[in-house]
């Protein structure tokens, strides 16, 4: 038997993730338009966290962060965070996490290494029709390939926000066209 190599750290620094808001949803039963009905929303957004921390360290000090939460006699209480807890399966997720603990985390996040871009498109049906060819999978491509061209910066915090729009996309903070 081959012995194990030694672990080495992570000498890559730049890690990136990425989260969506909102749904890819245009038509329902029968091709019907059925955007902005109940569950489904009239934006989609892709986002992407830079993180410039080895990946190590990092999941120490999230595990840290969690362990945290989960010996805070307030936070542990709650019965989402609760039941994270029990289930031993903890992880953040804004959707699911109570205010306190996003709070927590926000805090966390803030002090660290990172940069944040998002790019936020307006389902217009008729865009999605001439440009997409109503492929829920070339409207999502064709989002996340804008956010991919806006090189996330390296600055410790930056919030961006395009609105793509028919026609094109236009950067509300700097009158940038894609």
């Amino acid at each position: 038997m081959l012995p194990e190599p030694a672990a080495s750290p992570d000498p890559v620094t730049d890690h990136r993730f990425l989260d969506e808001a909102g749904d890819t949803t245009f038509y329902g039963e029968g091709r019907r338009d059925i955007i902005g009905t109940a569950g489904v929303s009239f934006a989609f957004i892709i986002g992407m966290l830079k993180v410039n921390v080895p990946r190590d360290e990092l999941r120490r000090e999230i595990t840290a962060l969690q362990l945290e939460i989960a010996a805070d006699p307030y936070l542990n209480r709650i019965p989402s965070v609760a039941k994270k807890i029990a289930k031993g399966a903890f992880y953040f997720h804004a959707k699911d996490d109570p205010p306190e603990v996003r709070e927590r985390f926000f805090r966390f996040i803030v002090n660290r290494d990172v940069a944040f871009e998002a790019v936020a498109a307006q389902k217009i049906t008729e865009l999605f029709q001439r440009k997409h060819h109503d492929r829920e999978a070339e409207f999502y491509a064709d989002i996340l390939s804008h956010l991919i061209n806006l090189r996330v910066t390296s600055s410790p915090v930056v919030f961006r926000c395009p609105v793509v729009l028919a026609g094109g996309a236009a950067d509300r903070f700097g009158g940038r066209r894609f």
